[in-house]
């Protein structure tokens, strides 16, 4: 069913249009230039997709040459529909500003360190219901936000623990396995993360993270937060006592956990496996 056109986009589609045919270029040609479906820019340009992130209206801006002029038209655009879930936006506006990230995933590679292919996987098989223009929004936002925090930036740091299991689902698809184990092995050995893995073999007993993932983000004029997230929800959390908890509970994963070396050892063994 196609949707009634916003009047919250109708400056921003027309601006978008214009530029584009201004530049003489398809739509297929734009979306190939920034890695999204033309059917997405198509429906976007008739009013009846909202981009859910700033992230796409950013580079629609450089892809076109537009020198802000998409950017200044974008806040009304956020009236006709929200880009994230609220707790998702405070997340990633904490995450930018952020000195360190410590980060722990018992079952999935955290966002920021994933490939395209990777990303676009997992999020096809949690969003069973959406079509591809909301696939190619989600994986593009999320792209954007590897580029933005991982591979144009040196901050945060960033130290990542893993269970091993977590690399190992892969398994059944080698192409996305192995793209995305070279992506984790190049920002260990180009010194942009840190990473550990908790193997396969450490039991219930012994496993301080079994209760689900966290993100502990440190700051250099502001206490410590963690970022907690289950399905459909996820809280910032500031009280000290909580923090305090959490952060020791990584100090436990890290001792529980194969050293950096290692685990780039087992990283560089998988890939070999898989070849």
């Amino acid at each position: 069913m196609t949707r009634s056109p916003s009047p919250h986009l109708e400056p921003f589609r027309q601006e978008l249009r214009r530029l584009r045919q201004e530049q003489k270029m398809t739509q297929k040609q734009l979306g190939d230039l920034i890695g999204i479906s033309d059917s997405l820019i198509g429906m976007i340009e008739r009013g009846e997709r909202v981009p859910k992130t700033d992230d796409l209206a950013k580079a629609f801006d450089r892809a076109l040459d537009a020198k802000g002029s998409l950017l200044q038209l974008w806040p009304d655009t956020q009236k006709a529909e929200l880009r994230y879930p609220k707790y998702a936006e405070s997340f990633f506006d904490a995450m930018r500003h952020a000195s360190i990230m410590r980060v722990y995933h018992p079952t999935l590679i955290p966002g920021v360190l994933q490939t395209q292919e990777y990303a676009r996987t997992i999020i096809r098989a949690a969003n069973t219901i959406s079509d591809d223009e909301t696939i190619d929004d989600l994986v593009f936002a999320r792209m954007e936000r590897r580029k933005e925090v991982v591979t144009e930036s040196r901050r945060p740091v960033i130290w990542v623990i893993l269970d091993e299991g977590a690399i190992w689902r892969m398994r059944d698809d080698p192409g996305i396995l192995r793209g995305q184990v070279r992506l984790l092995i190049d920002l260990v050995e180009s010194g942009r993360i840190e990473l550990q893995t908790v193997p396969t073999g450490v039991g219930i007993r012994r496993h301080p993270g079994l209760s689900g993932p966290f993100t502990i983000l440190s700051f250099k004029d502001a206490s410590d937060t963690v970022y907690v997230e289950g399905v459909g929800s996820g809280s910032l959390i500031s009280k000290r006592e909580t923090v305090e908890e959490i952060s020791f509970k990584f100090g436990k994963l890290q001792a529980v956990a194969l050293p950096v070396d290692q685990s780039l050892k087992l990283l560089h063994g998988i890939i070999k496996e898989n070849e």
